[in-house]
């Protein structure tokens, strides 16, 4: 091939030479002369592109069948295909590499569409557990509401029963200050009771003490008709020794004798009568003590009354 490239590179030197001695000496029209270098031009060019381009592109195409033949290329082995061509030793090193790295790749898709699964798989179960959650926190929330308006119903009754017991309280304080306006005008009265009661009870016991008083002179009109009774039976004894003389101080005597009898009959009537009404006088006065004490304990618990409901109209 060399040889022959020489040749062709010859043969173009010698026709140029010969062109130019000929365009030097005129004996061949320019024209003509412009016509053959391109024909020389020509023949050498097609020779060079011949031996460099397109011999080397078939055998290279013929080495890519030869190889086809053996499956190296279809299997994608292309280190071990029998390629002798330097060009086409580095396109196959350029494509085994190429190939290698998309194994890779595939490889690490593979692995991480594995791990996508897997990890669309936990998704879904948490997508799952996410909606049984949210199932169930949706049915806590319409608990949560039914409780809500429970309580908000409740919260109405309370307020009206607060507004009932605030209306209850104001009648109870009104209530409370006529009560206790009823209360201290009782208090009044029972304090005029007490006053009367205790006025009643000095007179029963001024009473007493004239009970007693006047049993000390019935007493004494007794000892003196029992006395008047024995001077009249002595001066009845007189009369009769004196006889005659005697007979009229004798009548006098009796009569005086008949009327201290009746005056100590009276005076024992009078005591004992004195005595049942001393007797009755001191029940009187023991039950008006009573009664004292009675109407104090009352003054006292109507006056804690009066305080409470004081108390409770403030």
């Amino acid at each position: 091939m060399q040889f022959l490239m020489y040749s062709a590179t010859l043969v173009f030197g010698v026709a140029a030479a010969v062109l130019v001695q000929l365009a030097l000496t005129d004996i061949v029209p320019t024209w003509l002369l412009a016509a053959l270098t391109g024909m020389a031009a020509m023949v050498p060019g097609g020779l060079l592109t011949y031996f460099l381009l397109q011999r080397p592109l078939e055998r290279m195409v013929r080495e890519i069948a030869e190889s086809g033949k053996n499956g190296g290329i279809y299997q994608g082995d292309l280190k071990n295909v029998g390629l002798r061509h330097p060009l086409l030793l580095a396109l196959a090193d350029a494509v085994s590499g190429m190939q290698s790295a998309l194994k890779a790749i595939a490889r690490t898709i593979a692995e991480r569409g594995g791990s996508l699964a897997i990890a669309s798989a936990k998704l879904s179960f948490s997508a799952e557990t996410l909606k049984g959650s949210l199932a169930e926190q949706i049915e806590h929330t319409r608990c949560i509401g039914a409780t809500s308006q429970k309580i908000a119903h409740t919260t109405q009754e309370v307020a009206r029963s607060a507004d009932q017991a605030e209306a209850a309280a104001r009648a109870t304080r009104d209530a409370s200050s006529t009560s206790q306006k009823s209360v201290q005008d009782t208090i009044q009265r029972i304090h005029s009771v007490r006053e009367q009661t205790e006025q009643s009870a000095a007179s029963l016991l001024e009473l007493q003490t004239r009970s007693e008083e006047i049993q000390g002179i019935t007493q004494i009109i007794d000892q003196v008709a029992e006395q008047t009774n024995l001077l009249a039976l002595n001066a009845a004894i007189e009369a009769a020794r004196a006889g005659e003389h005697g007979r009229g101080f004798a009548v006098v005597a009796d009569e005086v004798r008949q009327l201290a009898s009746k005056t100590s009959s009276a005076t024992r009537e009078i005591g004992q009568k004195l005595n049942t009404i001393y007797q009755e006088i001191n029940q009187s006065a023991g039950k008006m003590g009573q009664l004292v004490h009675v109407v104090e304990g009352v003054v006292v618990d109507t006056e804690n009354v009066g305080n409470t409901l004081a108390n409770i109209h403030s």
